[in-house]
Protein backbone atom coordinates (compact mmCIF):
# COMPACT_ATOMS: atom_id res chain seq x y z
CA UNK A 1 0.00 0.00 0.00
CA UNK A 2 1.30 3.48 -0.92
CA UNK A 3 1.03 6.70 1.05
CA UNK A 4 -1.58 8.87 -0.75
CA UNK A 5 0.49 12.01 -0.05
CA UNK A 6 4.11 11.12 -0.92
CA UNK A 7 3.47 7.76 -2.68
CA UNK A 8 5.89 5.90 -0.39
CA UNK A 9 5.27 2.15 -0.45
CA UNK A 10 4.32 0.13 2.66
CA UNK A 11 3.45 -3.51 3.15
CA UNK A 12 0.26 -2.96 5.20
CA UNK A 13 -2.03 -0.18 6.38
CA UNK A 14 -0.37 -0.39 9.80
CA UNK A 15 2.81 1.06 8.32
CA UNK A 16 0.95 3.96 6.68
CA UNK A 17 -0.82 5.26 9.78
CA UNK A 18 2.32 6.20 11.80
CA UNK A 19 3.92 7.62 8.61
CA UNK A 20 1.13 10.14 7.83
CA UNK A 21 1.78 11.96 11.12
CA UNK A 22 4.95 13.43 9.60
CA UNK A 23 2.70 15.08 6.99
CA UNK A 24 0.47 16.56 9.72
CA UNK A 25 -2.42 14.15 9.07
CA UNK A 26 -4.34 11.78 11.26
CA UNK A 27 -6.47 8.82 10.15
CA UNK A 28 -9.76 10.76 9.92
CA UNK A 29 -8.27 13.75 8.09
CA UNK A 30 -6.55 11.46 5.56
CA UNK A 31 -9.78 9.54 4.94
CA UNK A 32 -11.83 12.73 4.49
CA UNK A 33 -9.40 14.14 1.92
CA UNK A 34 -8.54 11.08 -0.19
CA UNK A 35 -11.14 8.35 0.36
CA UNK A 36 -14.45 9.77 1.59
CA UNK A 37 -17.42 9.38 -0.76
CA UNK A 38 -20.35 11.72 -1.31
CA UNK A 39 -22.97 11.68 1.51
CA UNK A 40 -20.71 9.41 3.60
CA UNK A 41 -20.67 10.21 7.31
CA UNK A 42 -24.41 10.88 7.51
CA UNK A 43 -27.10 8.55 8.79
CA UNK A 44 -29.11 6.82 6.06
CA UNK A 45 -32.27 7.17 8.13
CA UNK A 46 -32.26 10.59 9.86
CA UNK A 47 -29.32 12.28 8.05
CA UNK A 48 -27.43 13.01 11.30
CA UNK A 49 -23.63 12.84 11.45
CA UNK A 50 -22.26 9.37 12.15
CA UNK A 51 -19.15 8.19 13.97
CA UNK A 52 -15.81 7.63 12.23
CA UNK A 53 -14.45 4.08 12.69
CA UNK A 54 -11.04 3.80 10.99
CA UNK A 55 -9.30 4.32 7.65
CA UNK A 56 -10.31 0.89 6.34
CA UNK A 57 -14.01 0.97 7.29
CA UNK A 58 -14.68 4.71 7.12
CA UNK A 59 -17.85 6.06 8.76
CA UNK A 60 -20.79 4.22 10.26
CA UNK A 61 -23.89 4.01 8.09
CA UNK A 62 -26.32 4.80 10.96
CA UNK A 63 -26.17 7.09 13.97
CA UNK A 64 -27.91 4.67 16.34
CA UNK A 65 -29.23 1.11 16.59
CA UNK A 66 -32.80 2.45 16.34
CA UNK A 67 -32.13 4.01 12.92
CA UNK A 68 -30.24 0.92 11.82
CA UNK A 69 -33.02 -1.48 12.78
CA UNK A 70 -35.87 0.58 11.28
CA UNK A 71 -34.03 1.11 7.97
CA UNK A 72 -32.92 -2.50 7.59
CA UNK A 73 -36.41 -3.84 8.36
CA UNK A 74 -38.04 -1.39 5.95
CA UNK A 75 -35.60 -2.25 3.16
CA UNK A 76 -36.16 -5.95 3.77
CA UNK A 77 -39.96 -5.74 3.45
CA UNK A 78 -39.74 -3.40 0.45
CA UNK A 79 -37.51 -5.85 -1.41
CA UNK A 80 -39.25 -8.35 -3.72
CA UNK A 81 -37.22 -11.43 -2.85
CA UNK A 82 -38.72 -14.91 -2.72
CA UNK A 83 -38.47 -15.02 1.06
CA UNK A 84 -40.38 -11.74 1.45
CA UNK A 85 -43.11 -12.87 -0.97
CA UNK A 86 -43.51 -16.16 0.91
CA UNK A 87 -43.81 -14.44 4.30
CA UNK A 88 -46.31 -11.87 3.00
CA UNK A 89 -48.51 -14.63 1.57
CA UNK A 90 -48.29 -16.49 4.87
CA UNK A 91 -49.46 -13.37 6.79
CA UNK A 92 -52.40 -12.96 4.40
CA UNK A 93 -53.45 -16.58 4.95
CA UNK A 94 -53.18 -16.27 8.73
CA UNK A 95 -55.45 -13.20 8.92
CA UNK A 96 -57.89 -14.12 6.13
CA UNK A 97 -60.30 -15.71 8.63
CA UNK A 98 -60.81 -12.32 10.33
CA UNK A 99 -61.57 -10.29 7.20
CA UNK A 100 -65.30 -11.05 7.00
CA UNK A 101 -66.08 -11.08 10.74
CA UNK A 102 -67.12 -8.53 13.34
CA UNK A 103 -63.65 -8.65 14.85
CA UNK A 104 -61.31 -5.72 15.08
CA UNK A 105 -60.05 -4.80 11.59
CA UNK A 106 -56.43 -3.82 11.14
CA UNK A 107 -55.76 -0.21 12.14
CA UNK A 108 -59.08 0.44 13.89
CA UNK A 109 -59.42 1.49 17.51
CA UNK A 110 -62.72 -0.15 18.48
CA UNK A 111 -62.75 -2.44 21.50
CA UNK A 112 -64.47 -5.41 19.88
CA UNK A 113 -62.42 -8.52 20.41
CA UNK A 114 -61.49 -10.96 17.71
CA UNK A 115 -63.97 -13.86 17.56
CA UNK A 116 -62.99 -16.67 19.96
CA UNK A 117 -61.63 -19.74 18.20
CA UNK A 118 -62.91 -23.23 18.89
CA UNK A 119 -59.85 -24.03 21.02
CA UNK A 120 -60.47 -21.03 23.29
CA UNK A 121 -64.19 -21.85 23.63
CA UNK A 122 -63.35 -25.43 24.65
CA UNK A 123 -61.01 -24.10 27.37
CA UNK A 124 -63.80 -21.87 28.71
CA UNK A 125 -66.18 -24.86 28.83
CA UNK A 126 -63.69 -27.10 30.66
CA UNK A 127 -62.39 -24.39 33.05
CA UNK A 128 -64.98 -21.62 33.30
CA UNK A 129 -63.89 -18.39 35.06
CA UNK A 130 -65.27 -17.77 38.58
CA UNK A 131 -68.65 -16.05 38.81
CA UNK A 132 -67.15 -13.00 40.57
CA UNK A 133 -64.60 -12.29 37.84
CA UNK A 134 -65.27 -9.03 36.06
CA UNK A 135 -67.81 -7.84 38.67
CA UNK A 136 -67.55 -5.18 41.34
CA UNK A 137 -67.72 -6.38 44.95
CA UNK A 138 -70.72 -5.36 47.02
CA UNK A 139 -70.26 -3.25 50.16
CA UNK A 140 -71.02 -6.26 52.33
CA UNK A 141 -68.35 -8.34 50.57
CA UNK A 142 -65.78 -5.52 50.87
CA UNK A 143 -66.43 -5.22 54.61
CA UNK A 144 -66.10 -8.97 55.06
CA UNK A 145 -62.78 -9.01 53.15
CA UNK A 146 -61.47 -6.09 55.23
CA UNK A 147 -62.38 -7.81 58.51
CA UNK A 148 -60.70 -11.04 57.37
CA UNK A 149 -57.48 -9.22 56.48
CA UNK A 150 -57.45 -7.33 59.79
CA UNK A 151 -57.90 -10.61 61.68
CA UNK A 152 -55.01 -12.22 59.79
CA UNK A 153 -52.80 -9.24 60.56
CA UNK A 154 -53.59 -9.51 64.28
CA UNK A 155 -52.81 -13.24 64.27
CA UNK A 156 -49.52 -12.67 62.47
CA UNK A 157 -50.55 -14.54 59.31
CA UNK A 158 -49.91 -11.41 57.23
CA UNK A 159 -46.72 -9.46 57.90
CA UNK A 160 -46.63 -5.75 57.12
CA UNK A 161 -43.19 -4.75 55.93
CA UNK A 162 -42.17 -1.28 57.08
CA UNK A 163 -39.82 0.96 55.14
CA UNK A 164 -36.17 0.96 56.25
CA UNK A 165 -35.83 4.63 55.40
CA UNK A 166 -38.11 7.60 55.86
CA UNK A 167 -38.89 10.82 57.68
CA UNK A 168 -39.67 10.90 61.37
CA UNK A 169 -42.25 13.39 62.65
CA UNK A 170 -41.53 14.13 66.35
CA UNK A 171 -44.33 14.40 68.88
CA UNK A 172 -42.34 17.02 70.82
CA UNK A 173 -40.49 19.11 68.21
CA UNK A 174 -39.28 21.60 70.85
CA UNK A 175 -36.87 18.96 72.18
CA UNK A 176 -35.20 18.56 68.81
CA UNK A 177 -32.05 20.64 68.29
CA UNK A 178 -32.23 21.30 64.56
CA UNK A 179 -34.82 21.21 61.80
CA UNK A 180 -37.71 19.04 63.10
CA UNK A 181 -39.25 18.83 59.62
CA UNK A 182 -36.24 17.06 58.08
CA UNK A 183 -35.42 14.16 60.44
CA UNK A 184 -34.33 11.15 58.36
CA UNK A 185 -34.00 7.61 59.71
CA UNK A 186 -31.96 5.15 57.64
CA UNK A 187 -32.92 1.98 59.50
CA UNK A 188 -35.70 0.74 61.77
CA UNK A 189 -33.18 0.68 64.62
CA UNK A 190 -32.60 4.43 64.19
CA UNK A 191 -36.34 5.04 64.11
CA UNK A 192 -36.79 3.09 67.34
CA UNK A 193 -34.13 5.21 69.03
CA UNK A 194 -35.79 8.38 67.68
CA UNK A 195 -39.06 7.36 69.34
CA UNK A 196 -37.17 6.79 72.58
CA UNK A 197 -35.51 10.22 72.46
CA UNK A 198 -38.75 11.94 71.50
CA UNK A 199 -41.01 10.38 74.13
CA UNK A 200 -38.64 9.84 77.09
CA UNK A 201 -38.89 12.63 79.65
CA UNK A 202 -35.27 12.16 80.77
CA UNK A 203 -33.99 13.10 77.29
CA UNK A 204 -33.89 16.90 77.44
CA UNK A 205 -32.54 17.52 73.94
CA UNK A 206 -31.62 15.46 70.91
CA UNK A 207 -30.58 15.78 67.27
CA UNK A 208 -29.89 13.43 64.36
CA UNK A 209 -27.11 13.91 61.79
CA UNK A 210 -26.89 17.63 62.52
CA UNK A 211 -23.18 17.65 63.50
CA UNK A 212 -20.13 17.26 61.24
CA UNK A 213 -16.96 15.48 62.36
CA UNK A 214 -13.97 15.44 60.02
CA UNK A 215 -11.90 12.25 59.86
CA UNK A 216 -9.11 10.71 57.81
CA UNK A 217 -10.29 7.91 55.52
CA UNK A 218 -7.50 5.28 55.38
CA UNK A 219 -8.96 3.66 52.25
CA UNK A 220 -9.12 6.69 49.97
CA UNK A 221 -6.45 8.59 52.01
CA UNK A 222 -8.60 11.73 52.10
CA UNK A 223 -10.19 13.92 54.75
CA UNK A 224 -13.91 13.23 54.78
CA UNK A 225 -16.99 14.32 56.72
CA UNK A 226 -18.82 12.09 59.20
CA UNK A 227 -22.34 12.79 60.47
CA UNK A 228 -22.95 10.98 63.80
CA UNK A 229 -26.38 9.42 64.17
CA UNK A 230 -27.43 11.20 67.38
CA UNK A 231 -26.41 13.84 69.91
CA UNK A 232 -28.49 13.70 73.08
CA UNK A 233 -28.61 15.51 76.42
CA UNK A 234 -29.88 13.29 79.26
CA UNK A 235 -30.89 13.95 82.86
CA UNK A 236 -29.64 11.18 85.18
CA UNK A 237 -31.37 9.82 88.29
CA UNK A 238 -29.04 11.93 90.45
CA UNK A 239 -30.16 15.09 88.62
CA UNK A 240 -26.93 15.56 86.69
CA UNK A 241 -26.96 16.31 82.97
CA UNK A 242 -24.87 14.18 80.62
CA UNK A 243 -24.23 14.57 76.91
CA UNK A 244 -23.76 11.61 74.57
CA UNK A 245 -22.86 11.05 70.94
CA UNK A 246 -24.65 7.89 69.77
CA UNK A 247 -23.82 5.77 66.74
CA UNK A 248 -26.14 2.86 65.82
CA UNK A 249 -24.53 -0.02 63.95
CA UNK A 250 -25.00 -3.80 63.55
CA UNK A 251 -22.84 -5.76 65.95
CA UNK A 252 -20.92 -7.46 63.13
CA UNK A 253 -19.59 -4.05 61.96
CA UNK A 254 -18.11 -3.27 65.39
CA UNK A 255 -15.72 -6.25 65.43
CA UNK A 256 -13.08 -7.31 62.88
CA UNK A 257 -14.61 -9.64 60.25
CA UNK A 258 -13.49 -13.29 60.55
CA UNK A 259 -10.90 -14.19 57.94
CA UNK A 260 -12.14 -16.91 55.56
CA UNK A 261 -10.01 -19.57 53.91
CA UNK A 262 -10.22 -17.72 50.59
CA UNK A 263 -10.36 -13.94 50.29
CA UNK A 264 -13.67 -12.92 48.72
CA UNK A 265 -15.04 -9.55 47.61
CA UNK A 266 -17.43 -9.64 50.55
CA UNK A 267 -14.60 -10.12 53.03
CA UNK A 268 -12.58 -7.27 51.48
CA UNK A 269 -15.57 -4.89 51.61
CA UNK A 270 -16.21 -5.85 55.25
CA UNK A 271 -12.57 -5.11 56.11
CA UNK A 272 -12.80 -1.72 54.37
CA UNK A 273 -16.04 -0.92 56.20
CA UNK A 274 -14.55 -1.90 59.57
CA UNK A 275 -11.42 0.23 58.96
CA UNK A 276 -13.53 3.20 57.90
CA UNK A 277 -15.77 2.89 60.98
CA UNK A 278 -12.76 2.76 63.29
CA UNK A 279 -11.38 5.97 61.75
CA UNK A 280 -14.76 7.68 62.14
CA UNK A 281 -15.11 6.64 65.77
CA UNK A 282 -11.57 7.69 66.71
CA UNK A 283 -12.28 11.16 65.33
CA UNK A 284 -15.65 11.18 67.10
CA UNK A 285 -14.03 10.32 70.44
CA UNK A 286 -11.58 13.21 70.06
CA UNK A 287 -14.47 15.55 69.18
CA UNK A 288 -16.41 14.39 72.25
CA UNK A 289 -13.42 14.75 74.58
CA UNK A 290 -12.98 18.39 73.53
CA UNK A 291 -16.68 19.24 74.10
CA UNK A 292 -17.64 17.21 77.16
CA UNK A 293 -19.54 14.44 75.37
CA UNK A 294 -19.32 10.68 75.79
CA UNK A 295 -19.21 8.52 72.66
CA UNK A 296 -21.24 5.29 72.56
CA UNK A 297 -21.91 2.70 69.84
CA UNK A 298 -25.27 0.95 70.20
CA UNK A 299 -25.99 -2.40 68.54
CA UNK A 300 -28.98 -4.73 68.42
CA UNK A 301 -27.94 -6.00 71.87
CA UNK A 302 -28.69 -2.56 73.37
CA UNK A 303 -31.83 -1.76 71.35
CA UNK A 304 -33.78 -5.00 71.77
Amino acid sequence: MNCPICDKEFKTIRGVMPHIKCHGYDSKKLYDEFKRKNNEGFCRCCNKETKYINYTQGYRQFCSSKCSLSTIVKEYWDSETEDVKRRKNQHRENFKQYQNTNGRPKGSKNKNQYPKTELVLNKYIKNPPPNWKGKNHSEKTKEKMSNTRSLKMENGEIKIMASYKGKYKPSFPDKYNGNPVNIIYRSLWERKFMVFCDTNADVLEWSSEETVVRYYDPISKKIRRYFPDFLIKVKTNEGAIKKYMIEIKPKKQTVPPPKPQRQTKRYISEVYEYAKNQSKWEAAKEWCADRGYEFKVLTEDNLF
